[in-house]
């Protein structure tokens, strides 16, 4: 494998859409853009566990996810901190409202998330995405290699109880504008997929897992990550580096196991003068 030093031109992060589909179409060197969506159920299930966790008084009150779900007007605040992630989470962080309920809102709504970005991915099939991006943008392997942090530990997920069959009902009730835009772009993909071929899909994912592993032997002190408690007792996973590796490899494994809220703060340092953290 050859580790590279050239300087890529990209803005990437976690971060929330201004929603003016006119200003993201206003770049001069029209830039390829593209976003991920998530199946809404696991979404507000996992945004549950955390969130919960990290303060948003709504899941505390409601104590578990269940109950929350059953009466969500008598613990959700539109104006309440961090009330976001607890309706229609993925509406929110493109832009839109939260609170999203016009049937023709929503259609417009995801009418111009479609027209805005270039390729819309699938968390629920991260590598198959990674694919679809990698051809689009030219990539290599190297470049779509990822391992996954940030992620639960599986103490946190047991925690929660299987869903059934009227839960997830009331989990998509409850976010429709996220399940409607979530099952547009699950549509949209999957034609993408067919497009490409299934046996070059196929193909790609046996050699994208063949460099997944190449890296995590030249990165990593071992394969299984380790549970990491840096953001106020949420249980995420972590991986630990391997030592002595040289300056340019380090610096590549180092960016690809770096947590979130580490690497926002190394983001926002470097773009925003006399910015303090979080």
């Amino acid at each position: 494998m050859r580790f590279s030093k050239e300087i890529f031109k990209f803005l990437y992060n976690n971060l929330n859409s201004g929603g003016d589909s006119e200003k993201m179409n206003g770049y001069q060197s029209s830039p390829f853009k593209f976003t991920i969506v998530r199946n809404p159920v696991s979404l507000f299930d996992s945004s549950f566990g955390y969130f919960k966790g990290t303060g948003y008084k709504g899941f505390v009150k409601a104590g578990n996810m269940e109950t929350f779900l059953e009466n969500p007007d008598k613990f959700y605040k539109k104006k309440g901190f961090l009330s976001m992630f607890g309706h229609n989470h993925m509406m929110f962080d493109l832009g839109y409202s939260a609170d999203l309920a016009n049937d023709t809102e929503i259609k417009t709504a995801i009418n111009e998330v479609d027209s805005v970005f270039d390729l819309v991915l699938l968390q629920d099939y991260f590598e198959e995405s990674l694919i679809l991006l990698k051809n689009e943008l030219k990539f290599e392997f190297l470049d779509i290699v990822s391992f996954k942090t940030n992620a639960r530990s599986a103490r946190k997920k047991r925690s929660t109880p299987h869903l059934s069959a009227r839960q997830v009902q009331n989990v998509k009730s409850w976010n429709r504008a996220d399940t409607n835009l979530f099952d547009h772009f699950n549509s949209t993909f999957w034609v993408k997929v067919a497009d490409f071929g299934q046996d070059r899909m196929r193909g790609e994912l046996d050699k994208l897992n063949e460099y997944t592993e190449k890296v995590m032997k030249v990165c990593l002190d071992r394969d299984e990550p380790r549970v990491s408690k840096s953001f106020k007792g949420a249980s995420i996973h972590v991986f630990n580096l391997k030592k002595g590796l040289s300056e340019l490899v380090e610096s590549f494994c180092r960016n690809i196991v770096r947590e979130e809220l580490e690497y926002s703060r190394k983001v926002f340092a470097q773009q925003i003068n006399g910015w303090n953290g979080f």
